[in-house]
């Protein structure tokens, strides 16, 4: 088990430099901060309408193209720090490469993991890593599977819908609708305009 501190030491000693098409080679801990921001700014319109449920347009598009790249370049330079895989994995996500985003997620889920003593914002961050990897998991019919990531993010923040509903929807492929329906009316009932809970509980009879 690696301390925070060790495991960021290693992000600042292995900055191994890649190259490729569109890949930036992150030249200095300033460079990794303005290559962030860059990223982030790219990022951000995409992944707000992605999660929104919008359709994204070619522009929203090419820009978390491009926001990939960059972070593909602060991966490289810094790979032990979980962020980046974290974004890597949204932007996959995002457009349609869910194999990717699965293996950017189990990253983030390997490297917190390791760690003895996790910040709030770091098991916020594992939490939505194995919220993430509950929905791709589901899509692809692993629904055993897709539950026990669902409940490993319950586990660390069992008072976010989010969640609730991950394990909602697990429970309904496996036929435990009456279970689904229960977590789904709790959610609605704190949150009645939540567009995800509705959708669910519209589909149990």
């Amino acid at each position: 088990m690696l301390s925070r501190i060790s495991l960021l030491l290693l992000a600042t000693l292995v900055g191994c430099q890649s190259s490729g098409d569109g890949v930036p080679i992150v030249r200095s801990p300033e460079h990794f901060n303005q290559l962030a921001k860059k990223g982030e700014v790219l990022s951000r319109e995409g992944l707000t309408n992605y999660e929104k449920g919008l359709p994204l347009s070619q522009d929203e598009q090419a820009k978390l193209t491009k926001a990939r790249m960059v972070y593909i370049g602060l991966r490289d330079y810094a790979p032990a720090i979980p962020n980046n895989h974290f974004a890597l994995g949204k932007i996959a996500r995002a457009l349609q490469d869910d194999a990717a985003a699965q293996d950017h997620f189990a990253q983030v889920v390997a490297l917190l993991t390791a760690l003895r003593e996790p910040s709030e914002d770091e098991v916020t961050l594992l939490a939505e890593s194995y919220g993430e990897l509950s929905r791709i998991l589901l899509l692809q019919g692993r629904v055993q599977d897709a539950g026990e990531q669902a409940d490993y993010a319950r586990q660390l923040r069992p008072e976010d819908p989010r969640y609730q509903i991950d394990q909602a929807s697990v429970l309904i492929q496996a036929g435990r609708e009456k279970e689904a329906k229960a977590l789904l009316a709790g959610v609605l009932k704190a949150n009645p305009g939540d567009r995800r809970a509705r959708g669910l509980y519209g589909l149990i009879k």
